[in-house]
C-alpha cells in the first residue's frame, strides 16, 4: 500500500486513484529507486513485457505528475536504476520535483 506524504508543502503522493491520462515526458531526475520509495512509498508496479515497470503518481499544483522508468536496458533490475523519467501536463512538475526531494537538476 502506497502512504500519502507531503513534501515541501507542494507536492504528494497519494493511495488515490489519479487521472495521468494526458501526461507525457516532461525530463528526468536522477535519483536511487530507494530515495524515490523512502519519499513516495511502494510504486505502482507493472508485470510482463512493459516498457514501464515501476512508477509513482503525484499530486501537484501543476497537474498530475508521474516518475517512472522507461525501457531500462536489458539485465538491469528497477531497483539498480538512477535515472527517473517525470511526465507531466506541464514541465514545471521536474524542478518541483527536484526541489522537493532536494536533488540538483538533471543536465
Amino acid at each position: 500500500m502506497r502512504k500519502q506524504i507531503t513534501l515541501s508543502g507542494e507536492i504528494k503522493s497519494t493511495t488515490k486513484e489519479i487521472n495521468v491520462m494526458g501526461t507525457g515526458l516532461e525530463g528526468y531526475i536522477s535519483i536511487p529507486f530507494y530515495d524515490l520509495e523512502t519519499a513516495f512509498g511502494k510504486p505502482i508496479r507493472h508485470e510482463g513485457d512493459c516498457k514501464v515497470n515501476v512508477e509513482w503518481h503525484i499530486v501537484t499544483p501543476y497537474g498530475p505528475a508521474t516518475i517512472y522508468d522507461w525501457k531500462l536496458p536489458e539485465g538491469v533490475h528497477y531497483e539498480e536504476n538512477h535515472t527517473w523519467n517525470v511526465g507531466g501536463r506541464d514541465s514545471r512538475v521536474v524542478e518541483l520535483i527536484e526541489k522537493a526531494l532536494r536533488i540538483p537538476s538533471f543536465a
